[in-house]
């Protein structure tokens, strides 16, 4: 059920109206609003800006509950969750392509404006915000725009899409994935809900269809192909990391672990895509760059409580460097590795380089104008309906307007009438 239309209620309070008309020239914190109440006031913040926003949380259940909870209140908004890697700093886990594919097409939302979709709302916890990715202008300088009649052979875009990631396979069935097949090329680019199928005539591109992967069969024609790389990391540098990677000292690796290390860097040498991505990105890209940097500079940042995001960073910061000495002790890492993290300090003044609504605890020094809300939470009356009627009526005689989101809409308005209280 949207909540769309308690947003305008919610404005009509003096006390938000006093939070939002300063947010319109400085950052504003807001310390005691109730969990509860984030979201609302969150969205209420949001409500007039058409640009894109940056929602901050500390874990990612919180950003998933509030991501959640923002789609209720914003339903013509895309909400969108930053999907953050599940490996702590310095552990190997296997590459994920879909998610790398989510990740790509929602910094390309970002890094290209003005498109016909309404502008994003991004939701993201700590851990993503310190995620090293490429550039903006890098990743708009590795996307391609491809059309019927074009000429250029399948050699070349295969080529091309294997440079940038792509995963060659037999058939195509999930994102970052590319097949051959006589004249045909699939795959399925980030940011599309079907894979994509290209006709060539010699060295011409034919006809650009959707099709649908399970049948295989040929869909919607499509004008053009807009193809972006697909990961967040320039994967096109594999063979320039490794070269670099290979000048690190390696003696002091067990054994096993330095034949794995050497079996890494010729898999990268060749051009292909490891299994732990994330700990070689800081020699995949030139020019680090965050979350933050996709954010245009007139962007609003919503932070769900400051001082627990401020916490969960540090404590991601000390798990890293904990793990890194314990894999460098134990033999399972070279020394001298760079650190695959953002560091937090950066991240955080470039998120208060913008404007920011914080919402919860404030940190010591903050910068932002303290203001002060009226906002309590709801009673809880836990199944008690002829409780929860009654309070309803002492609320109405003294002049609240209440609104009620409920799956039980005609077992209460029964009650309501009962009282004589007849719910819109």
């Amino acid at each position: 059920m949207p909540f769309s239309h308690l947003i305008d209620q919610l404005l009509t309070d003096p006390s938000l109206q006093v939070a939002i008309s300063a947010l319109n020239e400085r950052s504003v914190a807001v310390p005691e609003v109730p969990v509860t109440a984030r979201a609302a006031v969150a969205a209420a913040a949001m409500r007039h800006r058409s640009g894109p926003v940056l929602v901050v949380s500390s874990r990612g259940d919180r950003a998933d509950t509030m991501a959640a909870a923002l789609a209720e209140y914003l339903p013509a908004r895309p909400i969108l969750t930053w999907p953050a890697p599940e490996a702590l700093p310095y552990e190997q886990l296997p590459f994920d392509l879909q998610s790398a594919t989510e990740r790509a097409s929602l910094l390309a939302r970002l890094a290209t404006p003005g498109g016909p979709e309404p502008a994003p709302i991004v939701v993201v916890p700590a851990r993503g915000l310190l995620q090293l990715l490429m550039p903006p202008a890098e990743l708009r300088g590795a996307t391609r725009v491809v059309r019927p009649g074009d000429r250029i052979s399948q050699d070349q875009l295969l080529a091309w899409a294997v440079a940038q990631g792509f995963e060659l396979t037999p058939l195509v069935y999930e994102p970052g994935q590319i097949a051959r097949r006589g004249g045909i090329l699939d795959l399925f680019p980030p940011g599309f809900d079907l894979p994509v199928r290209l006709d060539f005539f010699g060295d011409e591109i034919d006809v650009i269809r959707s099709f649908d992967p399970r049948t295989q069969r040929s869909r919607e024609r499509a004008p053009e192909l807009r193809l972006l790389p697909p990961a967040e990391l320039p994967l096109s540098r594999l063979r320039q990391a490794a070269s670099e990677l290979a000048t690190l000292d390696t003696a002091g690796l067990r054994a096993e672990v330095a034949a794995e290390w050497s079996r890494t860097l010729e898999a990268m040498a060749a051009g292909q895509t490891p299994a732990s991505i994330d700990l070689f990105a800081p020699y995949l890209v030139e020019t680090p760059a965050t979350l933050v940097d996709y954010l245009p500079a007139d962007a609003l940042v919503i932070i769900d409580e400051p001082a627990a995001v401020h916490l969960v960073a540090r404590q991601i910061e000390q798990q890293a460097t904990e793990l890194r000495d314990a894999f460098i002790a134990k033999g399972e890492l070279p020394p001298g590795l760079r650190g695959p993290i953002a560091e937090w300090e950066t991240v955080r003044r470039a998120v208060e380089s913008h404007r920011t609504l914080s919402l919860g605890t404030v940190l010591e020094g903050s910068p932002a104008q303290v203001v002060t809300v009226d906002l309590q939470d709801a009673p809880r009356f836990a199944g008690r309906l002829g409780e929860a009627v009654a309070a309803v009526k002492q609320r109405l005689d003294d002049g609240w307007s209440v609104s009620i989101a409920t799956d039980q809409v005609d077992r209460l308005t029964e009650l309501f009438e009962e009282q004589d209280i007849f719910p819109r």
